[in-house]
């Protein structure tokens, strides 16, 4: 399987541990119509290509992670806070880039994130680092260490 695709596919399984509904009403309707997955599925495409939304697509990723992580759903916030990583980087907003190194912050201390969620998110982020996804691996992998985001064992 093509790197990038094992990526898509593991971020999806990734969404999937300990949730079984990614698309709960308030947060679809919080969307004004648009689609849970529609946005997911965009940042990850921003990722895939190192192009860089919006600011509104950008905040509405970050809006989406915070009100997953608050209604007790970290694994699929990890979903979006692991596109928002390198976006927020590429983007250049230090305020942005602060508001979603917080979010992981909040992920990584979350009472109900699960120890394969946790790996599931260290490796899909560090294997965008390795895929290139940031503009500076050594600067990114200090970014990721001061998140407490270790490289998985094996990786």
């Amino acid at each position: 399987m093509p790197s990038r695709e094992r990526l898509v596919f593991n971020l999806k399984r990734l969404s999937q541990f300990g949730d079984t509904d990614n698309t709960s009403p308030e947060i679809t309707a919080s969307l004004e119509g648009k689609s849970f997955t529609s946005v997911s599925d965009s940042l990850r495409g921003h990722v895939q290509t190192g192009s860089v939304p919006d600011m509104a697509q950008l905040h509405e990723g970050l809006k989406i992670s915070q009100t997953l992580l608050d209604r007790g759903r970290p694994g699929v916030a990890a979903y979006y806070l692991a596109s928002l990583l390198p976006l927020a980087v590429l983007k250049g907003d230090s305020t942005f880039t602060d508001q979603v190194n917080g979010a992981v912050r909040v992920l990584l201390m979350h009472p109900s994130l699960t120890e394969r969620q946790q790996k599931g998110f260290s490796w899909a982020v560090y294997h965008l680092l390795d895929g290139g996804a940031f503009p500076n691996k050594e600067e990114a992998e200090r970014l990721l260490l001061s998140l407490d985001i270790r490289r998985p064992h094996g990786m």
